[in-house]
């Protein structure tokens, strides 16, 4: 690149949701570098009885979709989703009634109250075990019951991946894509565990919101981009547009 940073960015999506952005970083001639920051495990809760009361089921993760479906055989239930990926996934898994947010819990809540009743029954949030949205306290504000089901746990990772350390360590690393105030954090701690934190220097966090850039020590990074609103679309355009900036300063 023009002003030094190496074409590679490290994505710390898991690969079930990263096939989006490794494609797009291809196409820009960018090599992505895959280091998930969590594992993702399926909980097994009997939900049965949830789901046949609730008049909706929301999702605020595609694996809220991906352990739904491998605990509960209903496809038939509406569905209501935080963004457009997570919609899709579903529709992909056979629920016939599938709406989108299109951007984050707050959009979410909106679009419940634009379409749902709360006379017509509870809501069954399916979610993972560390949720921390305001969402069901929205929802209940004007009126709604909201059932929340942990369905799936993330557990951070121990270490960095093999191929991430050699990266920084050979400073092969020009950006890192970050998906989560968790996810920064994870990414941090495991950074300055493996002794190379002033790596941290020479990147550029790109970041799905302003709760994600706010972990972001802004005094150990390179520098930060944030996207205008949070869903992968917008990450990629602020990350293209950093990119194409940094080429305009060459």
């Amino acid at each position: 690149m023009a002003d030094g940073r190496p074409r590679r960015a490290l994505v710390t999506r898991p690969a079930d949701d990263a096939a989006e952005i490794v494609a797009a970083l291809r196409e820009w001639g960018v090599e992505p570098v895959l280091a998930p920051m969590m594992r993702v495990v399926h909980l097994d809760p009997d939900i049965d009885e949830d789901t046949a009361r609730a008049q909706a089921v929301l999702f605020t993760s595609r694996n809220g979709v991906r352990a739904f479906r491998a605990i509960c055989d209903r496809r038939d239930i509406p569905i209501l989703a935080v963004g457009d990926s997570t919609a899709r996934l579903a529709a992909e898994s056979g629920f016939g009634s599938v709406e989108s947010a299109g951007g984050d819990s707050a959009d979410l809540a909106r679009l419940v109250t634009a379409r749902l009743r709360p006379a017509d029954g509870p809501l069954l949030h399916a979610s993972g075990d560390t949720f921390m949205g305001t969402l069901a306290e929205t929802l209940s504000e004007v009126g709604f019951q909201v059932i929340r089901r942990s369905i799936y746990a993330a557990e951070p990772v121990e270490s960095l991946s093999p191929e991430a350390i050699e990266a920084l360590r050979r400073d092969q690393l020009g950006f890192v894509l970050l998906f989560s105030p968790r996810t920064a954090r994870i990414f941090a701690e495991r950074v300055w565990e493996a002794g190379l934190g002033s790596c941290l220097g020479t990147l550029t966090a790109i970041c799905l919101s302003p709760a994600v850039a706010a972990e972001v020590a802004a005094d150990e990074w390179a520098s930060c981009a944030i996207a205008t609103r949070p869903t992968t679309q917008s990450l990629l355009e602020a990350f293209v547009a950093d990119l194409g900036a940094a080429e305009n300063r060459g």
